[in-house]
């Protein structure tokens, strides 16, 4: 006899029962009675080996620009990783940036431990739940800020004088960008010591094919400025008529892309 064939021959049995007692306390007891008792036969019912449905919230997406742009930018990271570098000094890469990510809304971590990175996005109602996850070997996040000769090695080595000297960028552990509300409701990067302005967030450096940079800015004053600590002044990435800013050296190949 089959498995199948025995459960029938449990189950009708006890049907009948169930039956049998409905009618012995009279339907006008109503279901009450009747789901009482039938709870009460469920546990002489043979255990079934049936995997349970998996319960899902609502999908979480993201909007299609915020999802091509991150898209984009993990694109640009493996490129500059595996790139040869055109100079001994490393290249830039300009990946588009973010539309607004928006309050509790998309935001992106990198984390480095053991010699990778790991690339999160996380979304949902709370802004907290990870939507994806990427890896990249040998990859080390670095910030061109931090210190002001950080920020005035890396001014002078590629937008003016053009000697390099080092330091001229800044390896951290973390990197958060996401929308930031204090101040100017706009999206701002957190790389360990709270939210800075991000006007050059479509902008990447490399000095080696490991280390990743992003750009940390400051308000500006008409003129590309590398003398404080925070990061670049916000012109050397907004003003692409001042020489000495990165859209125009690019522009006049005097910056290598990778």
């Amino acid at each position: 006899m089959g498995a199948a064939t025995r459960i029938i021959y449990y189950i009708i049995p006890l049907l009948m029962l169930v039956l049998a007692l409905w009618f012995y306390y009279g339907p006008e007891q109503g279901f009450d009675k009747l789901k009482r008792v039938v709870s009460g036969v469920e546990e002489y019912l043979p255990q079934l080996s049936v995997p349970k449905a998996e319960i899902k919230g609502e999908p979480t997406t993201i909007p299609a620009d915020q999802s091509g742009a991150i898209a984009n930018l993990q694109s640009a990271i493996q490129t500059m990783l595996t790139v040869t570098s055109k100079t001994p000094n490393g290249c830039f890469s300009n990946f588009g940036g973010f539309s607004s990510l928006g309050e509790y809304g998309t935001s992106i971590l990198f984390k480095h431990e053991d010699r990778k990175t790991t690339m999160f996005v996380y979304g949902g109602t709370d802004g907290r739940k990870i939507l994806s996850q990427t890896e990249f070997d040998n990859m080390v996040p670095c910030v061109i800020g931090g210190s002001e000769q950080i920020v005035s090695n890396f001014d002078n080595g590629f937008l003016n004088s053009k000697t390099v000297v080092e330091p001229y960028y800044n390896p951290v552990q973390e990197i958060v960008i996401a929308h930031d509300t204090d101040g100017l409701n706009e999206n701002r990067i957190n790389y360990g010591t709270g939210y800075k302005d991000f006007e050059g967030q479509a902008w990447l450096f490399t000095p080696d094919n490991k280390h990743i940079c992003f750009f940390p800015t400051v308000d500006g004053n008409n003129i590309c400025d590398g003398s404080q600590e925070e990061g670049l002044d916000d012109d050397c990435f907004i003003d692409t008529a001042e020489k000495t800013s990165i859209p125009y050296q690019i522009s006049s190949k005097g910056l290598p892309l990778c």
